[in-house]
C-alpha cells in the first residue's frame, strides 16, 4: 500500500498494520487493539503540544502526566475513567506511594490489572527518574502496541514509540483500570 504523509510517516509507518488506510495521516485515527478486534483511538492531536503543568488537569490550560492519562483513558473508554490521586509531579516520594501498589497489583481494591503487553488504552508506567531507578513515576496511555502517549516538563504532550532505546528501559509494565 501506498504509506501516508505527514506524521505517520515520521513516527514509524509500519505497511503490515492493515487499520492504516491510504488516506491516513494521523496516527490517532488508526490505532488499533489486537487482542479485541479492531478499535481506534479517539482523535488526540488537540492533545499534542499541551504544555506540562504540575497538577494540571485541564487541557486548555496544561497537564501533568496523571492529568494526560485521565484526559486520554475518558476519551478511549467513556466507562473507564481512571481515579485522581492527586499528586504533585515533583514528589517522588508520594508517586512513590500511589504507584507501587499499582504496579504491584493490590491498589484500589486491585481495580488496576497488569496487562501482558501494551494495547490501545493501557496506562504505560515508566521510571525515568535517575534518583529512583526501578520505580514507576511517570505514566502515558498507549496509542496502539507500539506508540504511546505522554507529557514531560520540557515538551509538553506527545507520541512516542515504545521500543525507542531510552523508553523500553524505563517501561514497568502495562495496566488497565477495571472499576468494580
Amino acid at each position: 500500500p501506498t504509506p501516508p504523509r505527514g506524521d505517520a510517516v515520521s513516527l514509524g509507518y509500519r505497511p503490515e498494520c492493515e487499520c492504516l488506510e491510504r488516506t491516513c495521516t494521523s496516527l490517532f485515527v488508526c490505532a488499533r487493539r489486537r487482542t479485541r478486534g479492531a478499535l481506534r483511538a479517539p482523535d488526540l492531536s488537540d492533545l499534542i503540544g499541551v504544555p506540562f503543568l504540575d497538577g494540571g488537569r485541564d487541557p486548555a490550560i496544561g497537564l501533568d502526566c496523571w492529568g494526560l492519562v485521565m484526559e486520554v483513558t475518558s476519551r478511549v473508554s467513556r466507562d473507564r475513567i481512571v481515579p485522581d490521586y492527586g499528586v504533585s509531579a515533583d514528589d517522588i516520594a508520594n508517586i512513590r506511594l500511589v504507584s507501587a501498589p499499582i504496579i504491584a497489583g493490590t491498589a484500589e481494591k486491585s481495580n488496576w490489572h497488569r496487562l501482558p503487553g501494551p494495547i490501545l488504552g493501557a496506562v504505560a508506567a515508566l521510571a525515568i527518574s535517575p534518583y529512583c531507578p526501578g520505580v514507576a513515576q511517570h505514566f502515558g496511555v498507549c496509542l496502539d502496541e507500539i506508540r504511546f502517549i505522554h507529557t514531560l516538563k520540557k515538551t509538553g504532550a506527545h507520541v512516542v514509540r515504545l521500543d525507542h532505546l531510552f523508553w523500553s528501559r524505563k517501561i514497568q509494565g502495562y495496566f488497565e483500570w477495571r472499576a468494580a
